[in-house]
């Protein structure tokens, strides 16, 4: 599991929700989630800021995925 789906799921959040508070399609967040594609530099300012992440490396940082 990656971070984003890790953090997320720790909060009890659909993806639907991060997906609106962020202001993306849920198409395009199901897709990060799944590491098929990184977001954008806007898209993860706003995911991390629906996720209450102050710093973009503790979600996308790929030493610190678990394992």
């Amino acid at each position: 599991m990656n971070r984003l789906k890790a953090i997320r799921l720790a909060q009890g959040k659909h993806q639907v929700e991060i997906a609106d508070m962020a202001n993306i399609a849920r198409r395009s967040y199901i897709r990060y989630e799944a590491d098929a594609t990184p977001p954008n530099v806007l898209s993860a300012i706003r995911i991390a800021d629906a996720l209450g992440v102050a710093d973009l490396r503790e979600i996308w940082n790929p030493a610190a995925s678990p394992k």
